[in-house]
């Protein structure tokens, strides 16, 4: 735990099952290291107190394997996803507000399937002094400085994104036919990791009334009503979705970390080493 008496805690979402790629990419070695592992390391690099990592079920005994040679038994825990990004998210949040609710006695016995939780927050005034970092295992090159500075900002403001400027032209289509140019003066493309004080996004997702909608956190605060900082990313932070992708992912992943052993600096991306 932070010397200030404060929590951060990350949430790393590796529960897709592959329909795109044609096989469960968060456990795709990246110079000799999963996925999802790199994501979870830069996040510890980042001063996590603790990881959650949320994957299918079917992959919990094999994450639990990896996280246990990684020697991270103590802080980072499989957690078994829903059917949709959100869902997984929500029972990410609910293991960690398990694990911060344990002294009371109310907490689950493991964390690998948190089920409904039933803990009113007010019985947890720590939460205020939360930050948790939602981060998809599908972008392990995220630098370091990035995670620190979004970490940062949203311990001030309670809620900030990593996103770049949009350099693209955009087209709004209906039919096979362009409807409209749509400037993009004003338009972000969003990134993870996204940052919340746990007690803002706990509530946002208490509230939210479909799991099955959001694609990100920062919509869920959104429709809460909560304004959401953005903070620009600094380097590469790709989100590795196609086929093409994860050629380019394992090159990249060679040429930051490769070093004749398979393991390298998890956190190099960037030119942000630690």
């Amino acid at each position: 735990m932070q010397s200030d008496g404060s929590v951060k805690a990350g949430i790393v979402v590796a529960g897709g099952q592959g329909v795109r790629m044609g096989f469960k990419k968060q456990h795709a070695l990246l110079a000799g290291v999963p996925m999802w592992l790199r994501s979870t390391e830069v996040l510890f690099a980042g001063a996590m107190d603790f990881v959650y990592v949320v994957v299918p079920s079917d992959d919990l005994e094999t994450v639990d394997s990896q996280i246990r040679e990684a020697k991270l038994q103590q802080r980072c825990f499989a957690v078994s996803g829903g059917a949709s990004r959100s869902e997984s998210v929500w029972n990410g949040l609910q293991a960690l507000v398990r694990h911060l609710d344990a002294r009371s006695g109310q907490a689950a016995v493991g964390f690998s399937n948190p089920g409904p939780i039933a803990v009113p927050m007010e019985s947890l005034p720590r939460m205020e002094e939360v930050t948790v970092l939602v981060h998809d295992a599908a972008r392990p090159f995220v630098s370091l400085g990035d995670v620190c500075s979004v970490a940062r900002k949203a311990e001030v403001t309670g809620a900030a994104i990593l996103a770049h400027p949009c350099k693209d032209t955009v087209k709004l289509v209906g039919s096979d036919v362009i409807q409209e140019t749509i400037s993009r003066d004003r338009l972000w493309l969003a990134e993870t990791p996204q940052a919340f004080r746990l007690s803002l996004l706990y509530e946002a997702y208490q509230r939210l009334d479909n799991l099955e909608s959001p694609t990100d956190d920062a919509a869920v605060m959104e429709s809460a009503g909560y304004f959401v900082s953005v903070v620009p990313s600094t380097s590469t932070n790709m989100k590795i979705t196609t086929p093409m992708d994860m050629e380019f992912a394992l090159w990249y992943a060679e040429k930051l970390w490769g070093n004749g052993n398979g393991r390298g600096n998890p956190v190099d991306s960037g030119g942000n080493g630690i």
